[in-house]
């Protein structure tokens, strides 16, 4: 009787799994014709001019993490590929190294889009097929994705590419919270827009992400590709072949995760040929040459436009100094999380400030000084009242306090509210101090001056109904 009851309970939980993946998949039962390979179904490489990238780089170098529901290293397209991951859902591997969606097998469909290592006309191409496909196998549980996304931003990839969503209707802090602990881990974020043509779900909301709505073969805006004004591009994501583990090996099928799984191979590609690039210029080089569709600029159907990975990979794109989709905001304490100074983003300073340009940095340190010198002002006019004696009023013998042992002076108001300097490694040591003769006749000081704030189907296949998208 337990035997049955974890049964049903495995069963259940995979229901609910697929019922999650953003993806409606018609499995391919038959062989493909030979008038109809799986490399002429393959209709996005030829629409990207992904032979043409691929003359450039195949992302040799770059690990993206595929959260989703595992990934079958020994699929036929991905024997190679895959590195060990994590599994964090019960009845998924230890490595996240099988898919136990079987029948629907996204993971590996999502792996094999990203980096299938071709071989034939009857193999899987993906777009970076020197990439390396990392698995982090997960749930529907929002916890379960949070942990899941904070243990592979940990890992350093290049990207992380999620095509599934969580069956909580209600937002979560703490999934924001991972997201934001990714971006600040210097990785890019690529989420699919949702499929169900409405708003945008939380993940591909999030600032910063790369969310990508599908398009067909024409540009045209696939009819439940979920949309929004924070959506950042399209991509190719109907009717798109990939590997899977039942059949023949290969399924065709429509959805946001395809398109946010080849958006995340292209930026595997651009991540490998400008390897100095950090995560917000990548993204910035990934919009910036994405094809303008629909309204003029940022619309909520394509985005920016559709990816354009040729024209990614050699315009000249200037740099930015923050992620052109938005910045996310800081962890509540990146201390406690254990991030040293270094990865806070500041130079180190640990005061959460960077500057982006000389004059930033110039109004800032002199703001500095100013607090310096009114606190050298503040001892030597407390020195100088010691060796006078008492304060006129103040008992006989009786010397006044240091200046902090009570309220603040009047006039100075609190201090509190100045940060202490940042550290100045590049500008060499510090001025010698000049040494104080005698004390002048100390003059009436006023309030220190306050500085401002900083093609088809084969014949013979068969389609399945779609699957429901995710609840």
């Amino acid at each position: 009787m337990k035997q049955i009851k974890d049964r049903r309970s495995l069963a259940r939980w995979f229901a609910a799994a697929t019922a999650v993946l953003m993806v409606a998949t018609l499995p391919l039962l038959a062989t493909p014709a030979h008038a109809d390979t799986v490399r002429s179904l393959s209709w996005h490489l030829d629409t990207l001019r992904i032979a043409r990238a691929q003359q450039i780089t195949k992302g040799a170098g770059v690990t993206v993490v595929v959260v989703d529901s595992g990934v079958q290293a020994n699929n036929q397209d991905l024997v190679g590929q895959v590195v060990a991951g994590k599994g964090f859902a019960p009845g998924t591997a230890g490595d996240g190294r099988t898919d136990p969606d079987q029948q629907v097998s996204h993971g590996t469909g999502m792996a094999s889009l990203i980096a299938g290592r071709g071989g034939g006309q009857q193999r899987m191409l993906g777009i970076a097929p020197q990439a390396r496909i990392m698995p982090v196998a997960v749930g529907d549980d929002t916890r379960t994705m949070t942990e899941a996304i904070r243990w592979a931003a940990d890992q350093k990839p290049g990207v992380i590419s999620i095509s599934m969503g969580t069956t909580s209707p209600l937002e979560s802090a703490e999934l924001d919270d991972a997201i934001t602990y990714a971006q600040q881990h210097d990785v890019v974020v690529v989420a699919s827009a949702g499929n169900e043509g409405t708003d945008l779900r939380q993940l591909a909301r999030h600032p910063g992400v790369v969310s990508v709505g599908a398009v067909d073969r024409k540009g045209g805006v696939w009819e439940n590709s979920s949309r929004g004004p924070e959506l950042a591009v399209a991509a190719p994501g109907v009717d798109v072949i990939m590997s899977v583990n039942t059949g023949n090996g290969y399924g065709v099928g429509s959805g946001t995760s395809q398109s946010a799984a080849i958006t995340s191979g292209v930026v595997a590609l651009i991540r490998a040929e400008f390897p100095d690039l950090d995560a917000a210029n990548v993204v910035n080089r990934l919009i910036k040459t994405a094809i303008d569709k629909g309204d003029k600029g940022r619309d909520s159907l394509y985005g920016f436009g559709i990816i354009d990975p040729v024209r990614a990979l050699t315009a000249d794109v200037p740099r930015v100094d923050a992620n052109p989709l938005g910045a996310a905001a800081p962890l509540p304490d990146d201390t406690a999380r254990g991030r040293s100074a270094d990865e806070s983003g500041d130079g180190g300073s640990g005061l959460g400030i960077r500057f982006t340009n000389p004059v930033g940095l110039l109004v800032y340190g002199l703001g500095c000084l100013a607090v310096v010198a009114a606190i050298v002002v503040l001892i030597v006019w407390s020195n100088r009242r010691r060796r006078r004696g008492a304060l006129p009023g103040a008992p006989a013998g009786q010397r006044p306090g240091p200046p902090w042992a009570g309220p603040p002076p009047t006039g100075y108001g609190q201090q509190g509210h100045y940060p202490p300097p940042p550290q100045q490694p590049n500008y060499g040591p510090p001025p010698q101090q000049p040494v104080y003769g005698p004390p002048p006749p100390q003059p009436t000081y006023g309030p220190p001056s306050q500085q401002p704030g900083q093609p088809g189907q084969p014949p013979d296949a068969q389609r399945q109904p779609p699957l429901s998208g995710e609840r």
